[in-house]
């Protein structure tokens, strides 16, 4: 048990971890390109521990080298922690979350697990891309872990 990610608050069954049985998935067409916003949600679903410092970013963890950029030029990624969905004016001045890069943001500390901490995903896909399957990028959590 841990921190797990959350299609929607209050569900029993996490996002898969390490696994594609629960994957977060979605499709474009690639022919004209497009914008997807997603919330999801972070919990502590471990009664025994607590965890601070928690911080989320994208990282790729294969060796197909995907073109991660911002704008029209790659797949680009944006992550936002709140409640409430950012605007377009919000979402210009977050940085891309490009594996490595300042991307990652922080979130609040989960001493319990009845928290859910949400989190939105901006997804960028240029238009006029090839088919293809997006596999090796992930959600990195990583956090402080204490004992209750």
């Amino acid at each position: 048990m841990s921190i797990q990610l959350y299609e929607n608050q209050g569900d029993s069954t996490p996002y898969s971890s390490g696994t594609f049985t629960n994957a977060f998935l979605h499709n474009f067409d690639g022919r004209i390109g497009g914008i997807h916003e997603v919330k999801i949600f972070v919990r502590n679903d471990d009664s025994l521990h607590v965890y601070e410092d928690i911080s989320m970013s994208i990282e790729q963890f294969d060796t197909l080298e995907i073109d991660f950029v911002g704008g029209d030029d790659g797949f680009s990624f944006k992550l936002f922690a709140g409640d409430t969905q950012p605007t377009s004016d919000e979402w210009s001045t977050i940085n891309y979350a490009i594996p490595g890069s300042p991307g990652e943001i922080d979130l609040s500390d989960l001493t319990d697990t009845n928290t859910w901490l949400p989190v939105w995903i901006r997804i960028e896909i240029p238009a006029s891309i090839p088919v293809q399957r997006l596999k090796t990028v992930r959600f990195k959590v990583s956090a402080t872990e204490s004992d209750v």
